[in-house]
């Protein structure tokens, strides 16, 4: 009987070891790279700079977004010859959305965005699907 046991116990922890194996050799889903909307436990992990900038042949982009503890932030862009700042209030609604107002700028108003979020990587889903990122936290 111990016999029995020590063999079904031995195959237990065997079987444990290769699940672990294979749920942790799947580079694919570092791509996955986020909990799109999960609800952060601090939000205050927000607070801080994010860039970002995209350059190709026909086309270049950067944004510095400044999320203060406040509740205030500022962006500055650049898109191809043109620059700007736009300066509000940030508000994470606790399900997943970032709702930016806008209200010194070239486009006031508010902008609402579900959030996806890695430790120093931040991306922006908007509400037709088109993803903006990724930002980096600037350190």
């Amino acid at each position: 009987m111990n016999k029995r046991k020590r063999f079904f116990g031995l195959l237990a922890v065997l079987m444990l070891a290769l699940a672990s194996v294979n749920l942790a050799s799947c580079k694919d889903d570092d791509k996955e790279i986020v909990d799109w909307g999960g609800p952060f436990r601090e939000p205050i992990r927000l607070v801080g700079t994010w860039t970002y900038s995209t350059e190709d042949e026909a086309y270049s982009l950067s944004e510095t977004y400044t999320l203060n503890a406040d509740s205030t932030f500022t962006l500055v862009w650049q898109e191809d010859d043109k620059n700007g700042k736009e300066s509000g209030m940030w508000r994470y609604e606790g399900d997943g959305m970032l709702t930016l107002t806008t209200i010194v700028g070239e486009k006031p108003g508010t902008h609402t965005y579900r959030i996806g979020y890695n430790g120093n990587v931040l991306y922006l889903r908007e509400s037709d699907g088109d993803i903006r990122g990724p930002y980096m936290r600037k350190l």
